[in-house]
């Protein structure tokens, strides 16, 4: 390897180890961690959300997890949706995604958009191959705080 070239490898490596240099960890697949999660972050609602899940007690993990929930997920169809079914495989696997028990960390391995304001975040579980997406979305009912949509961890 020619010392050009070792220089850049260098240089790359450094810029992937800042902080805030997350937009280009995503765009080459690497990901970046979540230790401590700034509030009001979409990254926050899920690390509250993986919190509520390794509750000991299921149902102050619940109470903690349906504050988390887009205003839309609050029919009575839905709850009985999150609460029977989709947050009791949560906490299942939840464990899966927790880099940092003490904080509750994780990786996001890729962050998608969509049309309909609704971002999604990958996480990553050394147990699976592919990340799972947990789903937030603005709650104008809520201040325009982030809330979950979606979330199959």
């Amino acid at each position: 390897m020619t010392r050009t070239a070792r220089l850049a490898l260098i240089g790359l490596l450094a810029l992937l180890a800042l902080p805030g240099c997350q937009f280009l960890r995503l765009k080459l697949g690497f990901g970046y961690g979540v230790d401590v999660a700034v509030a009001g972050t979409p990254e926050a609602v899920i690390q509250d959300a993986l919190k509520a899940a390794i509750e000991p007690d299921a149902e102050k993990g619940w109470v903690e997890f349906l504050k988390l929930l887009h205003t839309e997920q609050k029919d009575k169809g839905s709850l009985e949706s999150w609460k029977g079914l989709k947050f009791r495989e949560m906490r299942k696997k939840a464990t899966n995604y927790v880099t940092n028990v003490a904080t509750t960390g994780f990786t996001v391995k890729r962050v998608r958009e969509e049309d309909d304001g609704n971002v999604s975040y990958f996480l990553h579980s050394p147990k699976t191959d592919m990340p799972t997406p947990c789903t937030v979305k603005p709650d104008p009912e809520q201040s325009n705080a982030w809330r979950i949509t979606r979330c199959s961890l």
